[in-house]
């Protein structure tokens, strides 16, 4: 991925965070990193994959933040 990067910014400068992450593979690597994150944070659960589980037509919750 950081080839991808490198390529991308020799042949135009980024003018946006937009624009790095429209390089191949840098907005899925991303998203696994924030996924593996909240999995060991325990935000999320082993099974979710952003959509509700058909199972209890509910998303899976992780631990609530208190105020």
């Amino acid at each position: 991925m950081a080839q991808a990067i490198v390529s991308a910014r020799a042949a135009q400068p980024f003018g946006s965070v937009a624009s790095v992450v429209a390089v191949n593979g840098v907005a899925e690597v991303r998203l696994q990193q924030l996924f593996t994150a909240a999995k060991t944070g325990g935000y999320v659960g082993a099974t979710c994959s952003g959509n509700p589980s058909p199972e209890s037509g509910q998303r899976e919750r992780g631990p609530q933040r208190r105020q």
